[in-house]
């Protein structure tokens, strides 16, 4: 891939144009939260992780643009406190994303978790269901820490996909208005991830963030709207990557789809890795409950 020109101070902190809330619930949320705060550079994002039980919560949290619950939704409790702060957030106008963090299978033969998935799903606008692949990583050693610390780098995707576009500087900005259309309202949602080198790095990260949804039986032409989000380093962001990528997009995805995207700039990197992140909403509760792969 040809280096762009020089970007001069690219890599300065960049801080963020909307106001932007984590809340971690119970065990799972405050390991997500903790996980995010010693591993990210979140700039102006704010991050809390409650105790189990705890809803002492900054009341600037419903002043938020976006905020984002991360819960189990096997902890009815926690659950409890997450529907009620989001309730009162989009009250208060702010786009609410839950992130349900289970290490267990959600299957419908459990109805208490499967129930409270939709009921956390009609109080936000966004769900993700993160579920981790236990059998991939069943008869390796600390099993469990893996299991976690997989789980934890999958929240961070989701979290990161969205607000670094408010977050860092990017070649290709995007509206808190074009967020908004995507995500209001919408319902199950999912992520599906690519990374691409070289020349041809925009085309294949695009191919394989779609075939990761693909994979896991979701027609992505019948989906609802999508946020595609690219990543790279400054010097390796030529004008024509963002044009490569929304190539594809465009040919596969559904032409009625409301579609939005927007760039960050990745200058942690120190290669021409481009990343892809394409958001997809309104899938069935099936297929996003469906575990997130291993690898």
């Amino acid at each position: 891939m040809m280096k762009a020109e020089e970007l001069g101070n690219a890599c300065d902190d960049f801080p963020t144009s909307c106001c932007i809330h984590i809340v971690g619930y119970g065990v799972a949320g405050r390991a997500v939260t903790e996980h995010l705060k010693a591993t990210s550079n979140l700039a102006d994002i704010r991050v809390f992780g409650l105790t189990p039980g705890e809803n002492q919560w900054d009341n600037h949290i419903l002043e938020s643009d976006m905020l984002f619950l991360v819960v189990d939704p096997a902890v009815g409790d926690d659950i409890q406190q997450a529907l009620a702060l989001a309730i009162r957030a989009k009250k208060e106008g702010a786009l609410t994303f839950a992130i349900c963090y289970s290490q267990k299978p959600i299957t419908p033969e459990v109805d208490g978790p499967w129930r409270d998935l939709d009921i956390l799903k009609d109080s936000v606008d966004a769900l993700f269901v993160v579920v981790a692949e236990q059998s991939a990583l069943q008869g390796a050693a600390n099993t469990k820490e893996r299991i976690v610390a997989l789980m934890n780098v999958n929240c961070q995707t989701i979290v990161h996909s969205i607000g670094n576009l408010f977050a860092q500087r990017g070649m290709v900005a995007i509206d808190f208005a074009d967020i908004r259309t995507i995500f209001q309202n919408s319902g199950y949602a999912v992520i599906g991830v690519g990374f691409g080198w070289g020349e041809a790095g925009g085309t294949n990260a695009a191919t394989s963030a779609i075939g990761s949804l693909i994979r896991r039986g979701i027609d992505v032409t019948k989906a609802r709207g999508a946020l595609v989000t690219i990543s790279a380093h400054p010097q390796y962001f030529p004008l024509d990557l963002f044009s490569d990528v929304m190539d594809v997009c465009d040919s596969t995805l559904a032409v009625d789809w409301n579609l939005a995207a927007g760039t960050y700039l990745d200058c942690a990197r120190l290669d021409d890795k481009v990343s892809v992140y394409l958001l997809v909403t309104g899938v069935d509760k099936e297929h996003a409950v469906l575990p997130i792969p291993s690898a």
